[in-house]
């Protein structure tokens, strides 16, 4: 394979991380490991999705999913989206969450890690009509509301919130409110982050896994209370 440092950088095209030692090992780990599973529920993404098994408890709020662990540390979206071709999932799986995204910040504009993030669900929905695929929102990060960073992920979810709808009824959007992860003057919650102010501590992953648990709900009661309608005849 011709690999070029360039499409690293090319957030339209997916590509692997061949430079990266031991990226390509992980990667068909997991891939084996996913193929060879009847898991429900798979996250994926960069290391805020690695992040949810780093707590025991946390990671089991998942169990009755038979849940898979996608994420690696440092992927961008371009990298996500070349694994999720890569990859044969299998029928029994249901629900798909991404979190990726904040590593395309510092190179690349909102609108296009948006697009790019959709095109991953699209992806996985084109060859998996049954799977739904949940894009959660970029996380604030920076302690500085006023960060570059900060206004960039704002316009990337906005956009994302806009066009998810649009592009296909199996691809979710998870909103992230600002005002649970922010203080009143826009600074972080320390208490949800690690010092860097990116990556989440036991009590940011507590929030998150409930944001997945929430939406996965939702989405049954909707298609329960759907079903219903479509059985409901006229006149009975």
């Amino acid at each position: 394979m011709n690999h070029s440092y360039i499409n690293d950088y090319s957030i339209n095209t997916s590509c692997d991380r061949f430079y990266k030692l031991g990226w390509h090992q992980l990667f068909n780990e997991q891939k084996r490991n996913v193929e060879n599973n009847k898991c429900n529920l798979v996250i994926i993404g960069d290391s805020i999705a690695k992040g949810f098994s780093r707590y025991h408890d946390i990671w089991n709020s998942f169990k009755d999913f038979n849940a898979l662990n996608l994420g690696i540390g440092g992927d961008k979206t371009q990298h996500v989206l070349w694994r999720c071709q890569q990859i044969d999932f299998p029928s029994s799986l249901k629900y798909v969450f991404l979190f990726s995204g904040t590593n395309n910040v510092d190179q690349n504009l909102p609108s296009d890690i948006a697009d790019s993030l959709l095109r991953i669900g699209l992806s996985i929905i084109t060859l998996h009509k049954n799977i739904k695929v949940f894009i959660s929102a970029l996380l604030p990060r920076d302690f500085n509301k006023n960060s570059v960073r900060r206004h960039k992920i704002i316009e990337c979810n906005r956009y994302l919130e806009k066009n998810c709808s649009l592009s296909n009824e199996n691809i979710i959007f998870i909103p992230q409110r600002s005002d649970e992860w922010l203080e009143d003057n826009g600074t972080l919650r320390c208490n949800l982050y690690y010092s860097d102010f990116l990556h989440l501590s036991k009590p940011g992953y507590k929030k998150l896994s409930e944001s997945v648990l929430s939406a996965i709900n939702d989405v049954n009661i909707y298609h329960i209370n759907t079903t219903k309608n479509i059985n409901i005849l006229p006149g009975t």
